[in-house]
């Protein structure tokens, strides 16, 4: 009889920390998917900002294209490959940043 009753005790005790693992699990399941939203949402707001600033710079650097657009295709080349033209894009991609 008392085999009985230890056996009934060990067994609750065990089918007592099956449940508390399997509840700890879930919650840990539920707390990794609420982080990778986290994460996600982040993610696609720094994707966001980066892509309006390099569309920014294009706009900056078509406007300026448009001003001074040479009319012959091998004195727009030469434009393209200015150095005033590069020093203003190195101005607009890293802003404060003097390297000759």
């Amino acid at each position: 009889m008392l085999s009985y009753v230890a056996f009934g005790l060990i067994a609750l005790s065990v089918l007592a920390i099956g449940l508390t693992v399997w509840g700890l699990r879930a919650d840990a399941i539920r707390e990794a998917n609420a982080n990778i939203g986290n994460i996600a949402v982040v993610l696609s707001e720094q994707l966001a900002r980066s892509i309006q600033a390099v569309d920014i710079v294009l706009t900056d650097v078509r406007e300026q294209l448009e001003k001074q657009a040479p009319p012959a295709q091998k004195e727009f080349d030469q434009h393209i490959r200015s150095r005033d033209l590069y020093e203003f894009l190195r101005e607009r991609l890293v802003p404060g940043i003097k390297v000759e």
